[in-house]
């Protein structure tokens, strides 16, 4: 390999390696099996402190406890990149929460930097040309590959360097503070828990334009779908895509053939297979179920806009679109349009717009002259 690493399975080995840390930074990456399991889970967990890159094997039952209380110092500066994900799974897998974060994809869109991906800033900050190819790979397998390996660590050997340009940057455009917010916000974010089972088939894009009894279908066919790819433990989409239940629920196939010819159908359900028959009985249990009423909409507590009050918000937009482009700044980084809206609403009930959940103070200070 071109990077030393030490490969960690053992307790005592992770404790022994951990224990000398008394200050940071270090750099954190998680790789998960969501390409490759029903339920993804953390396989791996990279970390570089020095010149030492440690790959932390998660599935071998060690005691992580010594890595939970590193994360935990907000006096240990921990660089991630695109944290969000890696902090929900810490949070779920292993119940920890990580302080004293800095996060260089964050960093890089508050500096102005509109390809933000790793690769793309590592070339252009660093001159490393990172190889993405194992991405997707099935991280679960063991042993892993020399070339996973190396793949695993070079997404935390350079985040110190890119880090170190990044906040010079940052102090240059005198936005530190800014990224400060955004750091402290994201050490908020936790595993939200599982998705209501019994609704969860209503997330499949195009669902909202199905009548009841097409509800009641797409069901059973979503529970069908789940029953299938927890048995084999794939992810949902390895057995049938979303598309494909749709088109299922429009063609309501009755036998091999009808089957057969709905777009997109896998191999392994065709040909009057096992498989084909078992979901063309789940189709004919579904057409035969109690039609299924969507649950309305939880109130939003916002009352409908009036056109005056669209033209308002049209022109708050707007402002907000020139100085995040005097900026060079994503217009979105000021605030969504969901955000401006609460913003814009608070303010014409006289209430206290800055009370808005999500507002950062750095935002506020821009807006603030759209307000009046």
């Amino acid at each position: 390999m071109g990077t030393n690493y030490i490969w960690i399975d053992d307790s005592s080995l992770l404790a022994r390696e951990l224990d000398p840390i008394r200050s940071g930074p270090v750099a954190v990456d998680l790789e998960a099996d969501s390409f490759h399991s029903f339920r993804e889970k953390t396989c791996l967990i990279q970390f570089t402190f020095g010149e030492r890159h440690l790959l932390i094997d998660p599935l071998s039952g060690l005691d992580t406890g010594p890595l939970g209380r590193i994360l935990a110092d907000p006096s240990i500066e921990k660089v991630f990149h695109g944290s969000d994900y890696d902090l929900r799974l810490l949070h779920r897998d292993f119940g920890y929460r990580v302080r004293g974060l800095f996060d260089t994809m964050i960093a890089a869109r508050l500096a102005g930097e509109t390809a933000f991906g790793l690769a793309a800033l590592l070339d252009r900050f660093v001159g490393v040309a990172l190889d993405k190819r194992h991405q997707r790979a099935d991280w679960s397998m063991r042993p892993l590959p020399a070339e996973m390996l190396e793949y695993a660590v070079n997404d935390t050997a350079h985040l110190f360097r890119l880090s170190g340009l990044l906040r010079d940057r940052l102090k240059e455009l005198g936005r530190m503070e800014w990224a400060g917010e955004e750091f402290a916000f994201l050490e908020t974010v936790e595993w939200s828990g599982p998705q209501d089972e019994d609704v969860a088939f209503l997330k499949v894009k195009g669902s909202n334009r199905l009548d009841p009894q097409g509800l009641a279908l797409l069901r059973e066919l979503f529970r069908f779908r789940d029953g299938r790819a927890q048995k084999k433990d794939v992810p949902r989409f390895r057995v049938l895509r979303d598309q494909v239940l749709l088109d299922l629920v429009r063609a309501r196939p009755s036998t091999p053939d009808e089957l057969d010819r709905v777009p997109g159908m896998p191999r392994p359900f065709t040909g009057g297979s096992g498989l084909g028959r078992a979901l063309i009985h789940a189709v004919e249990k579904g057409v035969q179920s109690d039609p299924f009423n969507r649950p309305p909409a939880p109130p939003s507590g916002r009352r409908r806009m009036e056109p005056e009050q669209e033209k308002r918000l049209q022109v708050f937009l707007d402002g907000r679109n020139k100085i995040a482009a005097g900026l060079e700044l994503e217009s979105s980084l000021l605030g969504s349009r969901k955000l401006l809206t609460a913003l814009l609403m608070k303010k014409e009930t006289g209430e206290d717009w800055t009370s808005v959940d999500g507002l950062r103070r750095w935002q506020q200070s821009l807006l603030a002259p759209l307000l009046g």
